[in-house]
């Protein structure tokens, strides 16, 4: 009877002799052990950094030594804690609040994880902790103002207390100047206390917060300067940015003098030789109709459906995105709509406005905290009555598009009532459609299955429903 193989992954105890291995299955063995990894596929070639200014440059392979440096967290991260030193005081409840509140933080930042490589600097929402004073009071903050909130509590003592504890922290190292000022962990620290300022809505702390925040990175030289960082603090601060902007309708304060307007995504794909399929027949007056708006939103328009179809690809075949070319997608989408301004053309305005908010579903929007981009939603509709009023030819299809995107992200129920109504209407200029019929065309104009296929079609469904009754309820209104 033969014994079972051992797995290749178990380990294997060789017999050594001053002559060497002395088995041949051994000799097997190690010959293994030192080739593994090295007849693997090479890994993706990283994609050119559009935050640091990379688009003129060669990608160039992604190395490892970053990544290796940046630890994952151990899977029983609060018990570890539990026995570490931090740089300041705090109560032992805290820490567990802390650690649980990280943990959703981290989870909620990706609506699209799914497609999504693991990654590997998680490590640093942690770490920190146990070695800056103001990042560990500002997260202290965020996490007891978070519970608060869920409670229905608006003020907490003990919050305002560590909140100003990292206010004060972060003032003295700026007032002494130094590395510590613009360090890693203090940018951190006040990414944490604005991202906790606009999701809480205190905008006039967010403001300040966004201030200090511009002033340290600049004084660190840019956004460029932290170009191949392992922490991902490009990111951590675009993120912020954008959706501080968001809430606010205020620009964006950085890359506000230096956008390169011409595609992106689709000259630097993230998957190589990927073309996206063409959009049906029945949505081709839409894309001539994009066709002949501004060059610069045409192109950001060409980007995003681009990112579309690679996240369905990255659905279907589970060769999933990695976080870096998501972030930088991520960026060079946002960016170039908000700088860009388009208010005397309502077509152009609520196209951009409408690729805001399918953008902000996929970027920005926090799973399972459901945050509300209110200036988006009321500038949204704002551009939809004015193009409703005063644009004549705008493809039924896109309107259809651009209300039900807006609509799973932005826009209130109070406010939307209006909006069913021109989503029936239009609707029922177009048969009514089937919802797989729909569904073929919104994905011709832009659409991630993974995102929008429920809720997309329950605001579908409901909007034939209430065109249905009211050509039920019409007969009835005649004379007799």
């Amino acid at each position: 009877m033969t014994s079972p193989s051992r797995p290749e992954s178990a380990l294997a105890f060789i017999s050594y002799t001053p002559q060497g291995p002395s088995d041949p299955d051994a000799r097997k063995t190690i010959r293994s052990h030192v080739m593994r990894g090295k007849n693997r596929r090479r890994p993706r070639p990283r994609m050119a950094s559009w935050m640091s200014g990379e688009l003129q440059r060669r990608p160039r392979p992604e190395t490892t030594s970053a990544v290796q440096a940046a630890l994952p967290m151990p899977r029983h991260v609060g018990s570890v804690l539990s026995f570490t030193t931090f740089p300041d005081d705090m109560e032992p409840y805290m820490l567990q609040d802390v650690v649980h509140f990280l943990n959703i933080v981290k989870k909620a930042l990706y609506p699209f994880e799914a497609i999504l490589m693991s990654d590997k600097r998680e490590s640093f929402w942690y770490n920190n902790l146990t070695v800056d004073s103001a990042y560990l009071h500002s997260v202290i903050f965020s996490s007891q103002t978070y519970y608060d909130s869920m409670r229905g509590n608006t003020s907490n003592p003990v919050a305002v207390k560590h909140l100003i504890k990292a206010l004060k922290i972060v003032a003295e190292r700026m007032s002494l100047g130094g590395s510590d000022a613009t360090s890693n962990a203090t940018i951190s620290a006040v990414v944490s206390l604005a991202m906790a300022a606009y999701f809480f809505g205190d905008y006039e702390a967010g403001e300040m917060h966004m201030k200090g925040l511009y002033k340290i990175v600049s004084l660190r030289g840019g956004l460029s300067a932290f170009k191949g960082d392992a922490h991902g603090i490009q990111s951590k601060v675009c993120r912020v940015d954008l959706g501080y902007s968001l809430c606010t309708g205020q620009k964006p304060l950085f890359f506000a003098d230096r956008i390169p307007w011409d595609s992106y995504i689709a000259t630097h794909p993230p998957i190589a030789n990927f073309d996206p399929p063409p959009p049906p027949d029945g949505v081709a007056n839409v894309t001539r109709f994009l066709e002949s708006l501004d060059w610069r939103l045409v192109n950001v328009w060409r980007d995003l459906y681009h990112f579309s179809q690679l996240g369905n690809l990255a659905a279907q075949t589970g060769r999933r995105l990695q976080h870096d070319a998501f972030h930088e997608m991520m960026a060079s989408i946002h960016y170039r709509l908000l700088h860009l301004s388009l208010d005397d053309s309502p077509a152009q305005e609520a196209v951009r406005l409408g690729m805001l908010a399918f953008a902000a579903t996929v970027f920005l929007q926090w799973v399972g905290m459901r945050l509300r981009f209110h200036c988006l939603g009321d500038t949204l509709e704002r551009a939809l009555r004015r193009l409703r009023d005063e644009v004549q030819d705008a493809p039924p299809w896109l309107v259809v598009w651009l209300i039900i995107s807006g609509h799973i992200v932005v826009i209130q129920e109070a406010e939307g009532t209006w909006m069913h109504e021109l989503l029936s209407e239009t609707l029922g200029r177009l048969g009514p459609p089937s919802w797989d019929q729909a569904r073929d065309m919104l994905r011709g104009i832009m659409w991630i299955d993974l995102l929008y296929d429920t809720p997309g079609r329950a605001i579908f469904e409901e909007a034939v429903a209430r065109l249905k009754g009211q050509e039920t309820a019409s007969p009835a209104l005649e004379p007799g």
